[in-house]
């Protein structure tokens, strides 16, 4: 298969998977997405440029890039939306899936490039966070753009090559787009890489003076005005924080620890079914007899440790620090796979993946036999809570999920089972070729039936009902400087375009007092509370559907005319 066809299979894969999991139960209230539109709301309202705020008043805690081209991207829709705010991250997603084809491609061949695209596709943290309104992906893309860039200049082995300032500006905008972290990891792999080449030299023929001077250029040219509108504050939040104590455990930070294995169980479980792969595809590594081969492999290995390591000893941990790395894993798995077709790779290797695979297998067949047991059978819901109450309410979730969609979920069950079951076929066979294909498809099937079913909180996502309310709400206020809101998530003031603080409960009354034509978004329960103290009657003007994750209802207050 020639090259444009590898890159248009790997876009059709990506834009599928996309799709599907932007068709997905969400709520942008999970993992501070609603946080980020805020921000970028201030860069298109208020042109706040270089330091965004969330409610109006509190300070950007990351740099503003990922803002930047998200504004600009609603600018050209005509709006900011939930989905203009979350193209960033799908553009960036993309990306990184081309630049590990194009890494793959330059170290071993296309094909190790095609499996490596496709592994990466097909796993449930990458999908996700390709479709987050979060900077992490647009960090991994200039992270895995700075590494490819060093790549060939490496290979073209030229001093005062373009490539290696262009690996700087890729640094650059990394670091306005999350820190400093897009400088440090870069650095590290490439330091390391060098180490074990014996090839410390080459860092004279990258021109650091220049780069570490573009490099600052590009950072500086945001934080000097940034600090200079934000001051202490934002100098704390950014700096202190966001970088040091997060890193090194203290201040606001030092509850919020993990242990140095904390990441390491997190990459096994979000890069299934490919983590199960890579403890053999290490071995193998370190088993290679072709010199060459394994010379060309040590760097995706040095870059899958180093970030590892990094974030390891890093005190504060998330799990989705380790997307940075998924790309080097993604490389090291696929050439371990086609070393095992092309008869390279050990023999005992060839029986270890079948095993694995043959377990995956099995385990995605039972998963859809369980559910489709938990839907017809009621005795077992019942047995269940009897016996473990904290497992029924889970399963009642699952329950519901399944309910709530039950063609969407046949439809992809029942290809799931079926695929289940022809890979298990496969697995007992000797095509290891094929045996990968099912694989991908296998894999494919569940990442869509994990993002619409598997997560307890599928059927709580309240992202729905709260936009529905919200876009209701906004049209029965007729002056938006009289509406006012009140222990309300960021998703309703997204929604409703309005980034300004909220006020408190205690000078809600006040406020209906003052304004002649008053507007208040708060929940059903401050409500009752208001009402309950109040020397007139609210009128509530919106109610939104119940939302589960949060045990709440919000609804839009307006004041009761008086008649004389």
């Amino acid at each position: 298969m020639d090259r444009k066809r590898i890159i248009a299979l790997l876009f059709l894969c990506y834009v599928l998977v996309v799709a599907l999991r932007l068709a997905a139960p969400f709520d942008l209230d999970d993992h501070d997405q609603a946080k980020q539109g805020l921000y970028i709301l201030d860069v298109v309202q208020k042109g706040s440029f270089f330091l965004p705020t969330e409610r109006g008043t509190l300070p950007a805690t990351k740099p503003p890039f990922y803002n930047w081209i998200a504004a600009g991207i609603s600018l050209i829709w005509g709006s900011v939306t939930d989905l203009t705010i979350r193209l960033p991250a799908v553009l960036s997603g993309f990306g990184v899936v081309l630049l590990t084809f194009f890494v793959a491609e330059m170290l071993f061949s296309k094909e190790v490039g095609l499996f490596a695209g496709l592994v990466l596709i097909l796993n449930y943290h990458f999908a996700k966070l390709s479709c987050t309104a979060r900077t992490d992906m647009m960090l991994c893309f200039f992270i895995s753009l700075s590494l490819y860039f060093f790549l060939i200049a490496y290979r073209q082995r030229s001093e005062r090559s373009i490539y290696n300032t262009l690996m700087f500006v890729s640094i650059g905008l990394g670091s306005i787009t999350k820190g400093p972290v897009a400088f440090f990891l870069p650095g590290l792999v490439v330091l390391a890489f060098l180490l074990f080449m014996k090839d410390s030299k080459w860092l004279r023929s990258m021109q650091l003076g220049r780069g570490i001077g573009t490099w600052l250029l590009i950072m500086l040219g945001w934080f000097i005005p940034a600090l200079i509108e934000g001051g202490r504050e934002f100098f704390n939040i950014v700096v202190y924080d966001e970088t040091i104590n997060r890193f090194l455990g203290i201040g606001t930070r030092a509850k919020k620890t993990r242990p140095f294995y904390y990441l390491l169980g997190h990459f096994f479980g979000k890069f299934l079914p490919w983590s199960l792969f890579m403890p053999s595809a290490i071995f193998t590594y370190w088993r290679f007899r072709n010199r060459n081969e394994k010379q060309r492999l040590l760097f995706p290995v040095v870059w899958f440790l180093t970030v590892l390591i990094f974030f390891s000893i890093s005190k504060g941990k998330r799990s989705d620090y380790i997307l940075p790395l998924y790309p080097a894993a993604s490389i090291i798995v696929a050439h371990f796979w086609l070393s095992l077709i092309e008869g390279d790779a050990p023999h005992p290797c060839r029986s270890h993946v079948k095993i694995l695979s043959l377990l995956y297998l099995i385990g995605c067949f039972l998963m859809v036999a369980g559910l489709v047991t938990l839907f017809v059978g009621p005795d077992l819901m019942s047995s269940v809570q009897r016996i473990s109450p904290k497992s029924f309410e889970k399963m009642r979730l699952l329950q519901a999920a399944v309910s709530a969609r039950l063609v969407f979920f046949f439809l992809i069950g029942l290809p799931l089972a079926i695929a289940s079951i022809l890979g298990i076929a496969l697995a007992l066979k000797r095509d290891l070729r094929v045996l990968f294909v099912a694989m991908c498809v296998v894999a494919g099937l569940y990442l869509f039936m994990y993002s619409h079913f598997l997560p307890s909180d599928a059927t709580m996502m309240g992202g729905r009902q709260k936009k529905v309310f919200s876009v209701n709400a906004a049209e029965k206020v007729s002056s938006g400087e009289n509406l006012r809101f009140c222990d309300v998530p960021n998703s309703i003031l997204f929604y409703m375009g309005k980034n300004g603080p909220l006020v408190n409960p205690d000078e809600v009354l006040d406020f209906f007092h003052v304004i002649d034509d008053p507007f208040l978004v708060t929940t059903e329960a401050d409500y009752l509370a208001f009402q309950e103290n109040a020397d007139f009657e609210f009128v509530v003007l919106e109610e939104s559907e119940y939302v589960m994750s949060e045990e709440e209802k919000y609804v839009l207050l307006g004041k009761k005319r008086s008649d004389h």
